[in-house]
């Protein structure tokens, strides 16, 4: 696999600000490799080792192989920006593994090989060879400010180029964590104990409510409580399951992930219990009940649609995007269906399409800190903007003040197989309305 040099203006890698992009070479895609295929290893008259010194750029994560391949792969160690590099251009490897793997994995699967992986000798000046770590292309540049490119492969028009930096975002916190505290952890659970036992009739927005309240104070962090579907339009009938999520910092969601996700559990069982109802447990708990800021932000500035980043023409790709055959889902559970499996339906793809629709659609959301509330609802309602007017620019026959092109597509496909709106939900349509033309 011969590779070349190919220069660009170092300002580009070194400003985290900027806006370029490489240009994407759109070439028609001939064949697909089948879902079993593995990773290619370039084949080379010389086998010897081709150091060369490299300097990441923004941040990455070197990648392990398992069974001969990277596609399937855990993250290993992380990289930042500054990190040096000594990686061998003499043996490559061509992989499906492309970038945002986490939640892009689903298209990597069903994709060619498109991405060239280098195998990383030195990281910082200390030998790693026997780790058999690898790095993508297009994450460094040399000490000449020059980026590899491999002249002979051909990108489809699914490629992924190295993505913008991606901002960090975080809740403010009250104290700072340094372990887990079992005292407060056992309050929460004494909390959920008292709901439990209690005869009288309860209110589900201020059972939510006050328990959201309750994991402040207790656990010092920040969180938010969402909650959605036919309770938070009040449209709920008698067996109707209860649907909410709960956000909190990143720290918080560090240090007690692990144990207060079973807690939100047990006080979902609770409520459920409470009005008659069975908990809808086919999405993952650690999928759905506890959100880091991080993530809520992702999910609120909606990238998960726009998989090629901002190529400078509309280029939205919805649920239909990710699977290779078609889902009939009439009359059976996602779960039962041959792509809607366990680790899709805990893929963190769905965990941000489902946080973008419930805070798109009606809501009640409560916080200690009313000044986060109000940042997650401005930073949701400006992506939503631009995906209904990037869907419109795609769809120009639309009516521009209607709500029809988030809905469905213009080939059939809407509801969980588009953005996941579904005409029959209460209030959906005049919420996104709301949201978009500020319609009251």
């Amino acid at each position: 696999m011969p590779i070349e040099f190919c220069r660009q203006p170092s300002s580009y890698f070194l400003s985290a600000s900027e806006n370029m992009m490489p240009k994407e070479k759109n070439v028609e895609l001939n064949s697909q490799v089948s879902i079993d295929a593995i990773d290619m290893q370039s084949e080379k008259a010389d086998c010897g080792v081709k150091p060369l010194s490299v300097i990441l750029i923004g941040v990455s994560h070197l990648v392990e192989k398992v069974n001969g391949s990277l596609l399937m792969a855990k993250e290993g160690i992380q990289v930042v920006n500054g990190d040096r590099l000594l990686i061998d251009t003499a043996n490559t490897v061509h992989s499906r593994r492309g970038p945002n793997h986490d939640i892009y994995d689903q298209v990597d699967k069903r994709s060619r090989p498109d991405y060239i992986w280098f195998h990383v000798l030195e990281l910082n000046g200390n030998d790693i060879t026997e780790s058999d770590l690898y790095v993508r292309q297009e994450t460094f540049i040399t000490d000449d400010h020059e980026v590899l490119n491999a002249s002979n492969i051909e990108l489809s028009n699914e490629h992924r180029f190295y993505p913008l930096k991606v901002d960090k975002y975080d809740y403010p916190t009250l104290l700072t964590h340094q372990k887990c505290a079992p005292g407060a952890l056992k309050t929460i659970k004494d909390i959920i104990t008292a709901v439990e036992v209690r005869e009288e009739n309860i209110n589900v927005k201020y059972e939510i409510e006050k328990f959201c309240s309750e994991l402040s104070t207790h656990l010092g962090g920040t969180f938010v409580s969402f909650l959605y579907g036919s309770y938070a339009t009040g449209s709920q009938k008698e067996g109707s399951d209860i649907d909410v999520m709960f956000s909190c910092d990143n720290q918080t969601y560090i240090v007690y992930q692990d144990k207060l996700v079973p807690l939100l559990t047990d006080f979902l069982k609770v409520l459920h219990d409470k009005v008659g109802a069975r908990v809808d447990d086919e999405v993952p708990a650690e999928a759905k009940h506890l959100i880091c800021a991080q993530e809520m932000m992702e999910a609120a500035n909606g990238r998960i649609y726009y998989p090629q980043g901002d190529t400078g023409k509309p280029n939205i790709h919805t649920l239909s995007y990710f699977l290779d055959k078609e889902v009939v889902l009439d009359g059976m559970k996602k779960s039962e269906s041959g792509r809607f499996g366990a680790d899709f339906l805990a893929s963190k793809y769905l965990k941000l399409r489902l946080i973008f629709n419930i805070l798109t659609t009606p809501n009640e959301i409560a916080s200690n800190n009313s000044d986060v509330v109000l940042d997650i609802k401005n930073n949701v309602r400006d992506s939503l903007i631009k995906l209904s007017g990037d869907l419109l620019a795609m769809r120009p026959d639309e009516d521009q003040f209607g709500v029809g092109h988030l809905l469905q597509d213009g080939h059939g496909n809407a509801g969980e197989m588009y953005l996941g709106y579904k005409f029959d939900r209460v209030g959906v349509a005049e919420k996104l309305k709301q949201l978009i033309y500020n319609f009251n």
